[in-house]
C-alpha cells in the first residue's frame, strides 16, 4: 500500500501557492492529506498532530510557510519522517527570509533580533554558541526557565527593550529574563554592498517592532557595518517610541566571548572606572575581576558591574596572547548612551564564556532598577540612539 503525502500549510493563504503541488500529486495518483496549522499559534495542536503520523501511513511531509518560516523546522523536530520546507513569497524580501529560516540562518539571525550568531576571525572562532544551537524563537516561553532553554549567546544577544536582568513583577505584568527583543524577527531586511572612495562598505539593516496591543509601541533600527579587510565590525541601533505614553527603556548588549579567545592565559581589561560586585558570589574576588581561568565543574556565575567611565568611548576587552601570536576582541560603547558595562565570568564544564555587555542600567531587573533610581524612559516621539563596535585587537 502506498504511503500518503502528508501538507501542512502555515496558514489559509498559502493554498495558492501550493496549488500546482496538489496538481502533481494528484496526476500521479499519490494520496495525500491537507492541515492549515501554525507552528507559531497552534504549536500544541502541530504537537498532537505530529504524534501520530507514522501511524496513519505517512510517508513524508511538505511544509508550506514564510517568514520566519519556523514549520518545517518545528515538525521535523517530532517526527523521523522526512520534512520538504517550502519557503512562501513575503512582502519584506519576496521570500529570501522565508528561505533562509528553512534552510540555514546566516550569522546575522534575522529571526531573533537580528543579532549576531556565528563569528570568527581567519578561521579562529571568537563567539560562544551554547547547548543549545540557533534555536528559533518558536520555542521561546516567558516563565519559568525559557530565556535559557533558546540561549544560543552568539557574538551578540540584544536584551531589552523595557527589560533587562533577573525576571520579576511590576504590578500584574510579569518581566521575563532579560526581556523579550532577542526573539522577536525582524523585517524589513536589505543588504548593500557599495564602494564609498577606496573601502568597500558591506551593511546590513533591518527593523524589530517590539508592541502590544493596549501596550508599549516601540521600533529599533539596527544597522551592522563593515568594510572589506577591516577587523572592525559597526552596530548602530535607532530605538524610537511610536506609542502615546511614557516607556521604559532598558537595554543590555550581551556580547558573548568564546573559545579559543577565551582561555585560561587570557586578560580581560576595560577603561579605566570603578568596578563592584553584583552579588555574594561576585563580592569573593573583586581584586580579580580581569582573571581568567580555565573551565571547572560547578562554577558559579561571577558578575561584575564598570561604572563611571570618563572617556568618550570605554571599552571592555578580552586578549590571549596564546593565539596566533595575541589576539583578542575588543567592545567599545558610548557611556554618554550606555553608562554601564557588566561582566559575566561563566566558567563551567561546558558553558565556557565571558560576557562584556555595555548597557543603560544595572542587570538586576526593571523593578529593582526604578526603585534604584537608574531607569530611564523615553517619551512619545523620542529617539534614543546607540553606537558600538567590536574590534579585532
Amino acid at each position: 500500500m502506498m504511503k500518503k503525502i502528508s501538507v501542512i500549510l502555515g496558514s489559509i493563504s498559502d493554498k495558492e501557492v501550493m496549488a500546482n503541488a496538489f496538481e502533481i500529486l494528484e496526476r500521479f495518483g499519490i494520496p495525500y492529506e491537507k492541515r492549515v496549522i501554525s507552528a507559531h499559534r497552534a504549536l500544541d495542536h502541530l504537537c498532537e498532530y505530529a504524534k501520530g503520523l507514522d501511524e496513519e501511513g505517512v510517508g513524508a511531509i511538505i511544509a508550506a510557510a514564510g517568514g520566519a518560516a519556523a514549520l518545517p523546522g518545528v515538525i521535523a523536530a517530532m517526527t523521523v519522517i522526512p520534512v520538504i520546507g517550502v519557503p512562501i513569497k513575503s512582502k519584506s524580501l519576496s521570500g529570501l527570509d522565508s528561505l533562509l529560516s528553512i534552510v540555514q540562518m546566516p550569522a546575522g539571525v534575522a529571526d531573533r533580533g537580528l543579532d549576531i550568531a556565528q563569528c570568527a576571525y581567519k578561521g579562529i572562532n571568537i563567539a560562544y554558541l551554547s547547548k543549545t544551537g540557533v534555536v528559533s524563537p518558536v520555542y521561546y516561553q516567558q516563565f519559568n526557565n525559557g530565556f535559557f532553554d533558546n540561549f544560543y549567546g552568539g557574538l551578540l544577544t540584544t536584551c531589552g527593550l523595557t527589560q533587562t536582568g533577573s525576571p520579576c513583577y511590576e504590578g500584574e505584568e510579569f518581566l521575563p529574563q532579560h526581556g523579550d527583543y532577542h526573539n522577536i524577527p525582524a523585517q524589513d531586511l536589505s543588504i548593500t554592498q557599495e564602494w564609498d572612495g577606496e573601502e568597500y562598505v558591506i551593511e546590513l539593516r533591518g527593523v524589530v517592532r517590539e508592541a502590544r496591543f493596549f501596550g508599549k509601541n516601540l521600533r529599533l533600527v539596527r544597522s551592522i557595518k563593515t568594510k572589506y579587510l577591516a577587523r572592525t565590525i559597526e552596530i548602530t541601533d535607532k530605538i524610537e517610541n511610536l506609542g502615546y505614553n511614557d516607556e521604559p527603556l532598558m537595554l543590555l548588549y550581551h556580547f558573548n566571548i568564546g573559545w579559543p579567545i577565551l582561555d585560561k592565559n587570557a586578560v580581560f581589561t576595560k577603561s579605566e572606572s570603578e568596578t563592584i560586585a553584583r552579588d555574594a558570589e561576585a563580592e569573593e574576588d573583586p581584586p580579580t575581576y580581569d582573571k581568567i581561568y580555565a573551565p571547572s565543574l560547578n562554577f558559579k556565575e561571577k558578575v561584575f558591574i564598570h561604572r563611571g567611565f570618563k572617556t568618550d568611548w570605554a571599552y571592555g576587552q578580552i586578549y590571549n596572547p596564546d593565539i596566533a601570536g595575541g589576539l583578542g576582541v575588543r567592545v567599545s560603547f558610548k557611556p554618554e548612551q550606555l553608562p554601564y558595562l557588566t561582566q559575566w565570568k561563566q566558567f563551567g564544564f561546558g558553558e565556557y564564556v565571558l560576557g562584556i555587555e555595555p548597557s543603560t542600567n544595572y542587570p538586576l531587573g526593571r523593578v529593582r532598577e526604578r526603585e534604584a533610581g537608574r531607569l530611564r524612559t523615553l517619551k512619545p516621539g523620542e529617539i534614543k540612539l546607540v553606537e558600538l563596535k567590536i574590534e579585532i585587537v
